[in-house]
């Protein structure tokens, strides 16, 4: 069923990438997770997308989701809220609806995170997962019981391979006053 899913969104994505609304886009939370090789159940998709800079790039994203026949709310956050905007989808598969929720990069760190990605396969396609460094800054900043188990996990699992930065996680997670939390949970 996800991977279905995973098709249609893959679809709207590259369409709207196509005309120029949709720059990038990044699979995160408990999906990007599995893709680490932690492999737990999740009930949703979750996506970090990066928009063009022009007034009716949100709208015209819209219309290519009403055209993909994907039902969608609008959430816009509050002054505290740590996310800015995020579109809750509801894309059918079947006789069913899988959950898939599209967080809107509004602040400039979310802009570099959604590009911050490695092609990952995805049943028949190729998604661009969030780079593992990148989860983990999310993770932390979200902070819940589930984000550090993830964390902890992500660390034990990539922290010997030669492609993940840990002076790179470092120095993100200074950048955006998460260093105690990391080290917390790193042990320093």
């Amino acid at each position: 069923m996800f991977d279905k899913a995973f098709e249609k969104i893959d679809s709207v994505m590259k369409e709207a990438e196509g005309k120029n609304i949709v720059t990038s886009f990044a699979l995160i939370g408990g999906m990007a997770v599995s893709a680490w090789g932690l492999v737990r159940a999740t009930k949703d998709i979750d996506f970090l997308v990066s928009l063009v800079k022009r007034e009716s790039a949100l709208s015209e994203f819209e219309n290519i989701l009403t055209k993909h026949k994907i039902k969608f709310t609008v959430h816009k956050g509050g002054y505290a809220d740590p996310i800015g905007l995020l579109l809750d989808l509801q894309v059918p598969v079947r006789l069913e609806k899988v959950s898939v929720q599209l967080i809107i990069a509004t602040k400039t760190w979310e802009e570099e995170f959604a590009q911050a990605t490695i092609e990952v396969k995805m049943g028949k396609i190729s998604i661009p997962v969030i780079k593992a460094e990148e989860l983990i800054v999310m993770k932390l900043r979200a902070g819940g019981p589930l984000d550090i188990y993830d964390i902890q996990q992500l660390l034990k699992i990539n922290k010997n391979k030669k492609d993940f930065n840990e002076k790179e996680l470092r120095q993100k997670s200074k950048e955006m006053r998460l260093e105690k939390k990391l080290n917390k949970i790193i042990g320093d």
